[in-house]
């Protein structure tokens, strides 16, 4: 569980912020809280998050993932693993689940 409120994360509280804990990366999107393995699937590089065009990239390599993990630009050619995530008050709880719902308002 996640409080964006604490002072551990407040780059969460901000539109188009986000944060890499225990290799999970959290953005705060135009569509809401998306969480996702923070490894790129290329060579294992953590990956970032843009916010001008909702993408997560590798600064390694250059791979691109879009916001539902999915591969834009290689050469990764593997997708990021999704993570559920729910929000309830001002607590985001990930799990494991994939291919659920990503996002949370």
């Amino acid at each position: 569980m996640i409080d964006p409120g604490q002072p551990t994360f407040p780059a969460l509280n901000n539109a188009d912020g986000f944060v890499l804990t225990s290799g999970i990366i959290i953005a705060n999107t135009t569509s809401g809280y998306v969480t996702l393995s923070g490894t790129c699937t290329h060579q294992g590089i953590t990956v970032s998050y843009l916010s001008f065009n909702n993408t997560f990239t590798c600064p390694f390599h250059g791979s691109v993932f879009s916001a539902a993990g999915s591969v834009l630009n290689g050469p990764a050619s593997s997708p990021l693993r999704r993570k559920t995530v729910a929000k309830e008050e001002n607590i985001l709880t990930i799990s494991n689940n994939e291919d659920q719902n990503i996002y949370a308002r």
